[in-house]
């Protein structure tokens, strides 16, 4: 086959801009293994304007004239526009196969007539919704359950998407580079003491990821340590890696953020808690979760899968994660330290517990986990697959259609100790009789005949507090 590729995300030959460009390049390098002709066409930026060969028969071309960084990719010249539009009508008509990665293309006139296939990887960012809405291909991938059942939910109401199919192919992990490995020269490259205990956030700096909670956490967890393990903490913090192109001065946020969570962690008397550093090179990662005794994802930001739980534990690093998006279920209870949105106490206890504990973790039951559910082979197979199906018009995975008589609990929202979370509201619902309603079904599901106002249940399934839902087997 012969497949083009549209990214709005940057592709480097080395570094990896976020999971879901890690994700692309992965099944790009297999495509390409398997005797495929690939092309990948991306966003222009000053540090990465030259075409590359990403493997044999694999090439990227860095040529589309986007804004150069998030947010608002598409604020950019009108003739740059159409410029793109044209190269990406000319690689779509010449494929076998047009893949639309993480959905982010709203020109969707371009490729009628070619096979395509639209990626979801994530289902929060505005050009990934608008990208979906705007598909008009019959093939989507779905990075999660997660992300499938919100798809499901949303787009069944549009008749015009019943006729697309969705398959789920989940997030996977090379695990012979993903292990525990000697860190001792990544320590030293960073500047890290050897008597500092490093908590790990690896994350981009948007807000929603949880910078402010990890400080909060870690100042909560004082009174419960050793005072003189507690001086030695350091929340190792990467620089965003996009810094160098919006400029030290910029007011964008990521780019404040840094300045803030200082600010931060001074109010709650933890000035030497952070520690930023460079951005982290794709293939020394391992290295970089070697090196912690814990790692964070406790923030509100609404996750499609959660890579970094994964690949931090896989690293031999036990992970925190929030109740947040795919995060609350893509891992089994068991196997990582799960905590409610904001629960900042009940976070501080689960992160002095694995401070304290001299019991190392359990990296071979997890690595067998995720062997079985979440390796890197069945992901791009997997990838392979709905390619190779759409290039001859066989849609693959579940169809668009849900709805019903009555209402239930949507996938993005969850009844947990702490409230019922919404992760588009980023917070707790405080509707008390929605709560009384939902409490009195212990399977989720309302009937619209128990006499609730009808004006009511239409206010909660505009607030996305509730779906349309058949009764389930009972």
């Amino acid at each position: 086959m012969k497949i083009s590729v549209f990214s709005l995300g940057p592709v480097f030959p080395r570094h990896v801009h976020g999971g879901s460009q890690r994700t692309l390049t992965s099944v790009v390098r297999h495509l390409a293994e398997q005797g495929h002709d690939c092309d990948v066409y991306c966003t222009w930026r000053d540090d990465n304007p030259q075409s590359f060969q990403l493997a044999p028969r694999a090439h990227v071309h860095p040529h589309l004239r986007f804004k150069q960084t998030f947010p608002e990719p598409y604020y950019t010249a009108p003739f740059h526009l159409a410029s793109i539009a044209e190269t990406l009508r000319s690689a779509a008509s010449d494929s076998d196969v047009f893949y639309i990665h993480d959905s982010e293309l709203v020109f969707s006139q371009i490729y009628d007539g070619v096979p395509v296939v639209s990626g979801v990887q994530d289902f929060v960012y505005p050009t990934t919704l608008e990208g979906v809405f705007a598909f008009r291909g019959r093939q989507f991938v779905a990075i999660s359950d997660y992300v499938e059942r919100c798809m499901s939910a949303t787009l069944s109401r549009l008749a015009d998407k019943h006729s697309t199919s969705v398959q789920v192919v989940p997030n996977g992990f090379n695990q012979s580079a993903f292990r525990p490995v000697d860190f001792t020269r990544m320590a030293s490259e960073l500047g890290l003491r050897t008597d500092w205990v490093p908590i790990l956030f690896p994350h981009r700096p948007d807000p929603r990821k949880g910078l402010f909670q990890a400080i909060e956490v870690i100042a909560a967890a004082r009174e419960h340590l050793p005072a003189e393990l507690f001086a030695r903490l350091r929340l190792l913090v990467p620089l965003w890696m996009d810094s160098d192109l919006v400029g030290e001065e910029s007011d964008h946020e990521y780019q404040t953020l840094y300045r803030e969570a200082e600010k931060h962690a001074i109010e709650h008397d933890l000035g030497e808690l952070l520690h930023v550093h460079p951005w982290i090179p794709a293939d020394r990662m391992p290295e970089y979760f070697s090196l912690g005794r814990a790692t964070l994802c406790i923030g509100n930001f609404v996750e499609a899968f959660g890579n970094v739980a994964v690949e931090s534990q896989l690293c031999g690093t036990p992970a925190i994660v929030s109740r947040v998006g795919a995060q609350r279920t893509v891992l089994p209870d068991d196997l990582v330290s799960k905590v409610d949105y904001a629960d900042i106490g009940g976070c501080a206890e689960l992160l002095v517990e694995l401070l304290l504990s001299d019991k190392p973790f359990e990296t071979p039951r997890f690595r067998d986990f995720v062997d079985a559910t979440y390796s890197e082979q069945r992901m791009v197979s997997g990838y392979h697959e709905v390619f190779a199906e759409t290039a001859v018009g066989r849609p693959i995975g579940n169809s668009l259609t849900q709805g019903g008589t009555g209402y239930g609990i949507p996938p993005w929202c969850a009844l947990t100790a702490s409230g019922y979370y919404s992760d588009y509201l980023h917070t707790y619902a405080d509707d008390q009789e929605l709560l009384t309603l939902l409490s009195a079904a212990p399977d989720g599901y309302i009937s619209a005949d128990l006499g609730t106002a009808v004006d009511k249940l239409n206010r909660w399934e505009a607030e996305g507090l509730l779906v349309r839902q058949q009764p389930p087997n009972r």
